[in-house]
Formats: C-alpha cells, sequence, structure tokens
C-alpha cells in the first residue's frame, strides 16, 4: 500500500511541476472552500462541494496523463491524437462548470436569510 501511496504523490508532483491548469484549479477551489465555509455553507454542502473539487482535481489528472502520453507516443502534429486531447480536455471543462454551478448554488442557499 505505501508503494502505491508514493506512486501516487509522484504522480501528483509530476502534474503539480508540468500542468499550470491543475495548479490554478487547486487554487481556486481551495479559495471556493474557504468561501463556502466564510459564508455559513453547512457541512453537507461543504461534504458535497469537497467531493466534486476531487473529482475534478481527478479528471484534471487523467486530462494531463492523456496529454503526456499523447505528446509521448506521437510528438508530430496528428488529427487523431488533437481529437483525443480535445475530447479529454472537453471532459475537464465539464465537470469544472459542473463544479461552478454547484458552488454558486451552495453559496446561494448558504447566503439565504
Amino acid at each position: 500500500m505505501l508503494g502505491r501511496t508514493r506512486f501516487s504523490l509522484n504522480g501528483w508532483s509530476t502534474a503539480w511541476r508540468s500542468e499550470g491548469s491543475l495548479r490554478l484549479h487547486v487554487a481556486v477551489s481551495l479559495v471556493a472552500m474557504a468561501a463556502l465555509a466564510m459564508a455559513g455553507a453547512s457541512a453537507w454542502w461543504l461534504a458535497v462541494v469537497a467531493f466534486a473539487v476531487a473529482a475534478c482535481w481527478a479528471v484534471e489528472l487523467l486530462n494531463a496523463a492523456i496529454e503526456a502520453l499523447c505528446d509521448t507516443l506521437h510528438p508530430e502534429h496528428h488529427p487523431g491524437i488533437g481529437a483525443t486531447k480535445d475530447i479529454a480536455s472537453a471532459a475537464a471543462f465539464t465537470v469544472n462548470m459542473g463544479l461552478f454551478v454547484l458552488v454558486a448554488l451552495a453559496l446561494y442557499v448558504a447566503l439565504q436569510p
């Protein structure tokens, strides 16, 4: 188990160093969680948003892995590789937009009198 944890942490470290979008998503997510907590969001909302944040980070990591694999296996431009990378990016965009809506809804609920 510890060996696998080490592989996972190595993956996080590699993605953190190479993926600016991952660093941005982590920072924005932490700010959003702090804003929800300060707005008085319930523990239920915080838990739901925390799970959604984890899902977004996971999809960002998968997107980074797919892009790295594509770039390694086929460094030249290829329409199929481009489509693969675009689709992986679309998956990340979709889950992040869902998180945005969820955070907005949680803030709306938390700020109601």
